[in-house]
């Protein structure tokens, strides 16, 4: 019985190899699907992105992507799982920053396309940037008659805890109202702020100025060098030099 058996499985072994012998295998090919192009990228958001220091990365709530079909028709991708998202340029306001959508062949989808956002400047009046106090009117720069008073600003932004830097950052538009006139004994100066590169508007930062009285003024000597006893003069007023 044993062997009956054995003898009918070799003879359907051979002759499933002599019908595989005789069939001509050359003209049939595997064909894997054909992948599906993305053809196009739009912008559909009302996201505004403002600078923070940080790079900006729209989401596929952000965009819409299309195919064309068959017929020539664009058709949107609605499966976000479709392509993947990478980013360029996107930290800086001003820069042309970008969202790459590569099709994920995996889902059937391949090709690249760009799709451009902008980064708008940060406010320099935003509750995130402080000016430090220059002279508060309980504490004044004294100065004399006709002398013009300027002094630097430093300005931090506490969101990215970074100081801004002077023709990057901001710039010094002008110093007004900060002539000591003959009939002034103390007036408030300001000086004017206007935002540049990654910050825009316009701000300013008041500080106070008081005439000093000259008799109340000393000289006095300061060695410099021990050693060889170089001296210089020294104003002891607080004319804030």
């Amino acid at each position: 019985m044993h062997k009956d058996v054995g003898k009918r499985v070799m003879a359907l072994l051979l002759s499933i190899c002599m019908i595989a012998g005789m069939v001509d295998w050359s003209g049939f090919t595997v064909r894997a699907a054909s992948l599906i192009s993305i053809e196009e990228v739009r912008w559909d958001s009302s996201a505004v992105f403002t600078y923070d220091g940080t790079g900006k990365q729209p989401t596929a709530d952000d965009i819409k992507v299309f195919y064309e079909d068959e017929d020539g028709y664009s058709q949107e991708i609605t499966d976000s799982s479709s392509y993947t998202l990478s980013y360029s340029n996107n930290i800086n306001a001003g820069s042309e920053a970008k969202v790459i959508v590569t099709g994920n062949e995996e889902k059937g989808y391949t090709g690249q396309k760009d799709c451009f956002f902008t980064i708008a400047p940060k406010q320099i009046t935003d509750g995130g940037i402080t000016i430090a106090e220059i002279a508060p009117e309980n504490n004044p720069i004294m100065a004399t008659e006709g002398q013009t008073v300027t002094r630097e600003v430093d300005i931090t932004d506490t969101g990215r805890n970074e100081k801004l830097v002077k023709g990057t950052d901001y710039e010094i538009v002008s110093t007004t109202n900060n002539v000591l006139g003959s009939t002034d004994t103390k007036k408030e100066a300001s000086i004017n702020i206007k935002g540049k590169g990654n910050y825009t508007g316009d701000t300013k930062k008041e500080f106070w100025i008081e005439k000093m009285d000259p008799n109340n003024l000393q000289i006095k000597l300061k060695s410099e060098d021990e050693t060889d006893k170089k001296s210089r003069l020294q104003w002891n007023t607080n004319t804030g030099y």
